[in-house]
Order: structure tokens, then sequence, then C-alpha cells
């Protein structure tokens, strides 16, 4: 199964769409990131690491941290995995209510 990422490029955050490959046993969940209105986006941060997002409209869901290589595709699998659409909705609703004022 393919699924589509949005990666962030360094130095400037151009970002490119791209395709990966993954088990078909993750359609599941990526069904339901989809019914939810996120997607998967992904950086390597100046350390070398690499950050994998869980994001929406409202912001960023969930991240994860990780090296590059099989431990991003390992982590990738664990993000999608442990997608909660009830504390999603939650979340959700919180930042639709969220009023405070940034701090400039």
């Amino acid at each position: 199964m393919k699924l589509t990422i949005t990666q962030f490029l360094r130095p400037d955050g151009r970002k490119i769409k791209g395709e990966i490959e993954i088990p078909d046993e993750y359609a599941p969940y990526i069904e339901k990131l989809k019914q939810c209105g996120c997607c998967i986006t992904c950086e390597q941060l100046m350390t070398g690491e690499a950050v994998q997002y869980i994001t929406c409209d409202e912001g960023d869901f969930d991240i994860i941290i990780t090296g590059c290589g099989k431990a991003a595709d390992n982590a990738l699998f664990e993000l999608l995995k442990r997608f909660d659409e009830t504390k999603f909705q939650e979340w959700k609703k919180e930042q639709e209510e969220d009023t405070s004022v940034p701090i400039i």
C-alpha cells in the first residue's frame, strides 16, 4: 500500500510530497487518519534525527523522533498504530475552543 507524505526539506523547510510503500496491514490505520482529515509529515532535524508528525489543519496532533533509515520506518508504523480517533476528536475540539492570546 502507498502512503502519501509531505516532507519538509532543509535548510528552508521547502515542502515536497512523496509516496512510500508500507505493509497492507497498516491500511486501516491510514484510513482512520484520512477520515479524520489527518496526514503524515516528516523532516530531518539538523541533528540528523528524523521527525514524523500526524498533522491536520488545526496543527500537529502527534510526533515521534527517531534516527533515520529503518528506525524511522519502525517509528512510522508505531505512530500509525497509536493513533486514537477519540483522543484526536477531543484534541481537535480543544484547539477550536482555545481562545488564548499568543505571547509576542
